[in-house]
């Protein structure tokens, strides 16, 4: 392990990877999310799957494993919704907190991704898409907790993570673009176009005009109204933020940080911290998990 420290980074420098690159992860946590009525609570994604973890009392509970999980989320009613996807089945479970059922919700569609809760009504919404001759089709569905989906909206650029406002609006990032839906109008606002190798990788609304989202080269608020967009942080090459969590009672973002650094034998390591902040990013603190 000590090996693996020769150069540890928290300073900016480039590292170059190459077409033979060997990597190794260290994986404190990553993918947040944090307790709709409990902002010192959260679940994420550690080296033993899905884990709850309570800052204030310091303890940290084992939720559940299965290979191919993703970004997991705590809906407002207490359930945990985890996207299951790898190469054998593609499904959407929700686990309620006290662990007694787990429930496949939807398995009926193909390569079902990217599941948000709605913090308007008790249901959520997904990502799903398939290829028909020679494009993908690419659908937002709509969903109650039990799995009867009652609507849906069709775009090409419905792909990357998102975010199911009070305002009942879907902010969504992914493929460049950051893009506004309308649940109740069904009308699809391409807000921002992004740069190659730019991809959102979190996104979350804070009110009824602003959101804020974050990549590998910065941390940013929009406001849909004035079409404005601020840049809170700027990243470098090998320290960044990835996937957020924004708590609107404490009004304290999570992240997954990730640092990357030369190990051994031109070993690049990349280490995954979970940090809190504040809105404008200000006052990081990294959150130790036991």
């Amino acid at each position: 392990m000590a090996c693996d420290r020769i150069i540890l980074g928290e300073r900016c420098e480039k590292l170059k990877d190459n077409p033979n690159q060997k990597y190794k992860i260290i994986n404190h946590g990553r993918y947040p999310s944090v307790n709709p009525q409990n902002s010192d609570q959260f679940i994420f994604l550690g080296q033993t799957g899905l884990l709850k973890f309570d800052i204030n009392m310091q303890q940290k509970d084992s939720i559940f494993n299965d290979s191919g999980m993703g970004f997991p989320k705590w809906h407002k009613d207490g359930i945990f919704i985890i996207p299951i996807l790898n190469s054998f089945e593609s499904k959407i479970l929700a686990i309620k907190q006290d662990k007694n059922s787990i429930i496949t919700i939807i398995n009926s569609y193909p390569f079902c991704m990217n599941p948000t809760p709605s913090r308007l009504n008790k249901g959520f919404a997904f990502q799903s898409y398939y290829v028909q001759g020679q494009s993908t089709v690419r659908n937002i569905i709509l969903s109650d907790l039990e799995g009867n989906c009652y609507d849906s909206l069709r775009h090409p650029l419905f792909t990357g993570v998102m975010d199911w406002g009070e305002n009942n609006k879907i902010v969504l990032g992914g493929n460049r673009v950051l893009i506004n839906v309308d649940v109740s109008t069904k009308i699809i606002d391409t807000l921002i176009n992004l740069p190659t190798k730019h991809e959102v990788s979190g996104v979350s609304w804070i009110d009824e005009n602003s959101f804020i989202w974050v990549n590998m080269y910065g941390y940013y608020k929009t406001n849909i109204l004035l079409r404005k967009t601020d840049t809170l942080l700027k990243f470098c090459d090998n320290v960044y933020y990835s996937s957020l969590s924004y708590s609107p009672t404490s009004q304290k973002t999570l992240f997954t940080k990730i640092i990357r650094y030369k190990g051994c034998k031109d070993t690049i390591i990349e280490e995954y911290k979970i940090v809190r902040t504040n809105l404008d990013g200000s006052s990081e603190e990294e959150i130790k998990i036991n």
